[in-house]
């Protein structure tokens, strides 16, 4: 089987004539390398990633189903019109439920909770396969950093979508624990990876951790990979929303299985698969000073934190590995195959 990832960039301009350009040229180019491609070695399947309702996500479906190829929807959070309380309209919520999720031959889901509003929507419970997430080793070369006495934060305060917005992350409960750990462990930095955030250098400063916040900017996958080797704790503070009760993290797989402990926001899918104490240090957002112990504990018991660590790597290479997970898939599609001939 060859799978190929049809993407080449994410900006989107600002002009209004320059999206409706980029739109349709990038339609017809679509439209061109499936023809291109199934003219070469038939297409079996289109997987489309991401909770988008648009015309090249209908038109996608239009065209599996004229040349008979499958079409899966990956679903990995709520849609808009949940997510945002405020977008509840006809265009994201009933045309998204009855037109848009109807297209698809199957729709993997992953959370159980996810599962539940399928259902509740009317979907068919043979087209929803529950897709866990799944993760796997980083086999590439690392660049280690030159110290290891840091926790390690990787991701996105603030996501937008058009005129609306909503936490993603939760760095400012990160944040001032860390302030409240720095006084005690003087040594100790915090490492923020990704694109720098204006304002999470200022929240910095508002918790006078500056000088101890190391903000990485984008850096390369092997620096990626030996910062989250070499750290004492990994770390993805969550908000308390819809969206992170229903969705995974896609962090954790890959911060689990470097065998290091790592403290995320509990959500009762994460809590039905992992222990707190044994597999991973939980915390919910209420509970602040739960967290800074968490925080705490791994630096005053290294031996129970490396334990901890190492059951988290073992539980996440049986629960999230990539063959077992897809082995139910590739069931149900081959199957659906064989039906569509």
């Amino acid at each position: 089987m060859r799978f190929s990832y049809v993407h080449k960039s994410t900006e989107w301009p600002t002009s209004k004539l320059t999206k409706f350009v980029n739109l349709s040229s990038g339609i017809f180019k679509l439209l061109e390398y499936l023809h291109h491609e199934n003219s070469i070695n038939k297409i079996d399947v289109i997987l489309l990633y991401g909770t988008y309702l648009s015309s090249v996500n209908l038109l996608l479906a239009a065209i599996s189903k004229f040349r008979n190829i499958i079409y899966v929807f990956s679903l990995d959070e709520y849609p808009d019109h949940i997510i945002y309380p405020e977008a509840k309209r006809f265009y994201s919520g009933y045309l998204f439920e009855r037109v848009f999720i109807r297209r698809f031959d199957y729709i993997l889901v992953i959370s159980k909770l996810l599962m539940e509003y399928c259902d509740s929507i009317g979907i068919k419970k043979e087209k929803i396969l529950f897709y866990p997430l799944t993760a796997a080793d980083w086999k590439g070369k690392i660049t280690l950093p030159e110290t290891n006495n840091y926790f390690f934060y990787s991701g996105f305060n603030r996501t937008t979508r058009g005129s609306h917005s909503y936490e993603k992350d939760d760095p400012q409960t990160l944040f001032k624990a860390f302030s409240w750990l720095s006084e005690k462990f003087p040594d100790v930095k915090l490492i923020v990876a990704g694109q720098i955030d204006p304002s999470l250098q200022k929240l910095a400063a508002e918790y006078n951790i500056s000088e101890k916040t190391i903000f990485t900017g984008k850096i390369s996958d092997e620096e990626y990979h030996g910062y989250l080797n070499n750290a004492l704790g990994l770390v993805i503070p969550r908000p308390d929303n819809p969206k992170s009760e229903a969705s995974v993290p896609f962090r954790l797989g890959e911060f689990l299985l470097t065998g290091n402990p790592v403290i995320v926001t509990r959500t009762v899918e994460l809590d039905s698969k992992l222990k707190d104490g044994e597999h991973v240090f939980f915390y919910t957002p209420e509970m602040f000073p739960i967290f800074k112990a968490k925080l705490k504990m791994i630096i005053d018991d290294p031996i129970l934190a490396k334990t901890i660590g190492e059951k988290g790597k073992l539980i996440a290479s049986e629960i999230f590995n990539l063959k077992s997970v897809n082995f139910e898939l590739m069931e149900k599609i081959n199957k659906r195959l064989e039906e569509v001939g």
